[in-house]
């Protein structure tokens, strides 16, 4: 199912917009040194070791260790491992236990839970009709987006493209595929002050819904988050009925924060709620 984490549009992200991938670099020397500190590193591999651990007491009975051992494995064994066990390899450039890396760089190549291979993309001009693409389908389902028709040119490119940074997937890369897999943007929720809150919306083309995906999506959103400088991640418009993206989210560290009241008409013309749903990423 789509994963809706919406707001209405803000500034510019405070260090990136969208522009063509060869000009936009990250993690090169002297970039956000505030995002190589130990202590961000730490939180960056905590996440994911989070998230390991909650995939897999996911699978009990699957006759493997618990991902704590991963503390003596090297880096590429670590990473062996996890792509034996889970059928997810972590990206290049992030570590988990054992590792000291903290850049992520794109292109990203990764596994999906049934070994399909995937890569993930900052999205350019190329990458334009294929979320258009995607988009509708999502727009037509009208189970995880505010949209009741499909926006326009103008509007779409907004939503998706202008003061943000997206990212797109590929099985099994963008080159290779008859179609885009799934995407997410990234940007700050609110401008000037509070520009350091980060907000972001998933979208998973159905084929590719239930492999693991949207996890692979959430996750390198947070790590990118960190990596940019945002302190923090909201979603203001998580549609109540969409439990597989809550599920999701509290998987990766959200918490519900409140909830709104029939705050989605649905296409029936009854109403759902809506949940607000945060996660600091500086904080524990």
């Amino acid at each position: 199912m789509a994963m809706c984490c919406v707001s209405h549009l803000g500034s510019a992200c405070p260090f990136t917009s969208f522009q063509p991938l060869s000009r936009l670099a990250i993690g090169r020397t002297g970039e956000q040194p505030e995002c190589r500190r130990q202590g961000k590193a730490e939180a960056i591999k905590g996440k994911y070791n989070e998230a390991l651990e909650t995939r897999w007491a996911a699978r009990p009975g699957a006759g493997i260790k618990n991902p704590a051992s991963l503390a003596g494995l090297s880096p590429h064994a670590e990473r062996r491992w996890i792509s034996t066990n889970f059928g997810y390899r972590l990206p290049t450039g992030i570590a988990g236990r054992g590792g000291q890396s903290l850049s992520l760089t794109f292109p990203i190549q990764a596994k999906l839970n049934d070994g399909s291979p995937v890569q993930l993309v900052l999205a350019g001009r190329h990458d334009i009709e294929p979320l258009r693409a995607l988009y509708r389908i999502i727009v037509n389902e009208g189970t995880s987006y505010p949209h009741d028709r499909f926006p326009d040119d103008d509007e779409f490119m907004d939503y998706w493209f202008r003061g943000k940074t997206t990212v797109a997937a590929y099985v099994p890369d963008r080159d290779g595929a008859s179609a885009m897999a799934g995407a997410f943007y990234l940007k700050p929720n609110w401008p000037g002050r509070a520009r350091q809150v980060a907000n972001a919306g998933f979208i998973v083309a159905p084929a590719w819904r239930g492999k693991g995906l949207g996890w692979l999506l959430g996750a390198t959103m947070l790590d990118y988050a960190r990596q940019l400088g945002y302190r923090s991640v909201i979603f203001n418009l998580v549609f109540s009925e969409n439990l597989s993206a809550r599920h999701l989210w509290q998987r990766l560290g959200f918490k519900e924060l409140a909830v709104v009241p029939d705050a989605v008409r649905k296409s029936d013309g009854t109403y759902q709620d809506a949940v607000i749903m945060f996660q600091s990423l500086i904080h524990p």
